[in-house]
């Protein structure tokens, strides 16, 4: 798949999941408020939104990583989404 194909599926996956889940700044910071909360122990500081944008950058990355993903895998589209939505939520 060519790079701009790969963005042009992002940039779908991106509207269809606004759609559902609402607007990912609101989203990502609820996400990020309930992981600060359960790993509040040991956290020097919350997690903001942008943050968990690359955390879940960092989970597509782990799921390439693990057994044998399929090679039309939907891992870089999602992180290409991931990206666009943490570079949306920093302005």
């Amino acid at each position: 798949m060519l790079a701009e194909d790969i963005l042009i599926a992002a940039s779908k996956v991106v509207e269809d999941r606004r759609a559902t889940y609402g607007d990912p700044g609101e989203h990502f910071a609820r996400t990020a408020a309930l992981v600060s909360v359960l790993f509040s122990s040991i956290l020097r500081r919350p997690i903001t939104a942008a943050e968990w944008g690359m955390v879940m950058i960092l989970e597509k990355l782990s799921r390439q990583q693990g057994r044998r993903p399929a090679p039309n895998s939907d891992n870089a589209v999602d992180a290409a989404g991931y990206a666009a939505c943490w570079a949306e939520i920093e302005g």
